[in-house]
């Protein structure tokens, strides 16, 4: 069952993700015009007290067996709505705005982002518990062609 939330529990929804600070393990599968998968570690902390940090680092195996260090930043920040995804570059840009929408057993939310002539389609799925979520980008452009999945499970 799927329901937007009601405006006055948007508040609730939006600070429900501050439970996802903390350390994380992840998993991505890059399918496409980029096949590879990478793993590491990925941490959640309180940048201020409206604003998550977000910070991976993670080993990327390439199809042809070179393997590579990755490292990626963005900025959380929970609103009414849902979620603001800014880059963690300065000046701050918004990545997307993404609305929460409840169901039974996970926050699910979607977002679009073009950056020149690409665009960027991504899911989020968090579960109810916050000890695991997804985040799936779509990428179409002149040049690239992939898809992202990546899967994240609570360190304990």
């Amino acid at each position: 069952m799927t329901n937007t939330l009601a405006p006055d529990s948007h508040e609730a929804a939006g600070q429900r993700l501050f439970a996802l600070v903390g350390v994380w393990q992840f998993f991505r599968v890059v399918s496409g015009s980029s096949a590879a998968t990478v793993s590491g570690e990925a941490t959640l902390s309180l940048a201020e007290p409206d604003l998550m940090r977000y910070d991976e680092k993670g080993s990327v195996l390439l199809v042809d067996g070179q393997s590579l260090v990755a490292t990626q930043s963005y900025l959380y920040q929970p609103t009414r709505q849902g979620m603001i995804v800014h880059f963690a570059s300065e000046p701050r840009r918004v990545f997307h705005e993404v609305l929460l929408q409840e169901h039974t057993d996970c926050l699910r939310a979607n977002g679009h982002h073009l950056c020149g002539h690409d665009s960027y389609a991504t899911d989020y799925v968090f579960d109810a518990a916050m000890r695991t979520f997804q985040i799936i980008h779509q990428v179409a452009g002149p040049h690239k062609n992939y898809k992202s999945d990546t899967t994240y499970i609570r360190s304990t």
